[in-house]
């Protein structure tokens, strides 16, 4: 699948705010695997697991 249809998938738009601490720990981890913050971000959203209450 090419950039230009992965994009147009995309529509929505989540923000959320950290602080500087988080910032900071998200940004570190996030360029251990060569990431930007958002990205990584992304990519724990997409990997996590809920457990049932």
């Amino acid at each position: 699948m090419d950039q230009k249809n992965v994009s147009q998938n995309q529509t929505k738009y989540i923000q959320f705010r950290l602080s500087e601490e988080q910032y900071n720990k998200l940004k570190i981890s996030g360029e251990t695997y060569g990431l930007s913050p958002n990205l990584y971000a992304k990519k724990l959203a997409q990997k996590s697991h809920l457990k049932n209450p």
